[in-house]
């Protein structure tokens, strides 16, 4: 079976979700407000976020877990340069952004997809209200589009699987990858969930300067997956690589063609 259609396919349906609240508005709230450890409890997870961290390391991009089931966030990251930015909540810092607009948005219509149509608002923090959201979407729609994210991950390689590297035996990952970017130096793009029936985690994922979706966000998108569904990481020698690679976060002249070309240049990917 081949794919029947390419991941614009799952950005025309991103750009029609247009949801409808159903419940009590989530109250605002800044990753960066103090507040008492005693009076309010996180969602993030501290082992994936540690985890997440050191997959980032020395990479620009962002990344966001949540669980589908609640929409708690289970692990936030947003980089640029080093240091933690909040665009993390509103859109990559620089560069062209994809039609999802926001980390948030993504990783919510992945949820949207896990759910078969529904999503719960992404929050930080335990007891906050929430609200759910229902997509102007028809069920088959959705149900071609899991398919697809299905086929791209548990396929081999050279039947036009796209994102078979982020394949983890027995986790039914679903997932697909692209690339933005405005023709230049391209960034690396990720967005899945897992288990297919049952889902637990859903991530979205972007690497500055990483180009094709499966270099580096599929890879370390897979990884966040499998750490916490399993609380291991058995493709030990993919998480090596994927802490060790230094992806190029900015567009230069020099080096914008062999990335984009996908070309392994030695020297411009140190």
């Amino acid at each position: 079976m081949k794919p029947y259609s390419s991941t614009a396919f799952f950005f025309l349906l991103l750009l029609a979700c247009g949801c409808r609240e159903t419940g009590p508005s989530l109250p605002e709230r800044s990753p960066s407000v103090t507040v008492s450890p005693s009076s309010v409890q996180t969602t993030i997870d501290p082992a994936l976020q540690a985890f997440a961290g050191e997959l980032f390391e020395g990479k620009e991009g962002y990344l966001v877990a949540l669980d589908p089931a609640s929409g708690e966030i289970l692990a936030m990251l947003g980089t640029s340069g080093g240091a933690w930015i909040p665009a993390v909540l509103t859109g990559f810092s620089g560069g062209e952004t994809l039609p999802a607009g926001s980390p948030l948005r993504l990783v919510s219509w992945c949820a949207t997809l896990a759910n078969r149509g529904f999503c719960y608002t992404p929050h930080l923090y335990r007891g906050d209200e929430v609200r759910r959201m229902d997509p102007v979407v028809e069920q088959p729609v959705i149900s071609r589009t899991v398919e697809q994210m299905w086929w791209d991950v548990n396929n081999p390689p050279g039947t036009g699987a796209r994102a078979w590297i982020a394949h983890v035996d027995g986790l039914d990952v679903c997932g697909s990858v692209a690339e933005a970017g405005d023709g230049g130096l391209t960034d690396s793009v990720f967005f899945g969930f897992a288990p297919r029936d049952s889902p637990r985690i859903a991530v979205a994922v972007r690497i500055a300067g990483g180009g094709p979706g499966a270099r580096y966000a599929a890879p370390i998108g897979s990884l966040v997956i499998e750490r916490h569904l399993t609380g291991r990481v058995g493709r030990t020698d993919l998480a090596r690589r994927m802490k060790e690679a230094r992806p190029l976060g900015k567009k230069s002249p020099e080096t914008a063609s062999c990335i984009h070309e996908g070309r392994n240049c030695k020297t411009h990917t140190k």
